[in-house]
């Protein structure tokens, strides 16, 4: 079995990567992705605040506190599943 030379081969051949994206295209979807992430975070925090909200309050009726409730368990569940490595 021959070896392989590297030497050669690094005088023939040259390696290049790079994006076929333009920086300032590249920039600008970074900056798209970055505002969706903190719209997607803000109302999350709107949502869970204001079930929070429904669920603790003394007036509230059984059946709004009872999906409320549901709103919230299923918020944290997906946080604990989205923080946790499964095994």
């Amino acid at each position: 079995m021959s070896e392989l030379n590297l030497e050669e081969l690094e005088r023939k051949y040259h390696l290049r990567l790079e994006t076929e994206e333009h920086p300032e295209d590249r920039r600008v979807r970074h900056v798209k992705e970055l505002a969706l992430f903190f719209f997607a975070g803000a109302l999350l925090a709107v949502v869970f605040v204001v079930c929070l909200w429904i669920a603790l309050a003394p007036s509230t009726q059984p059946e709004n506190r009872k999906w409320a409730m549901s709103i919230l368990a299923a918020m944290v569940s997906g946080f604990l599943g989205y923080l946790l490595p499964r095994r």
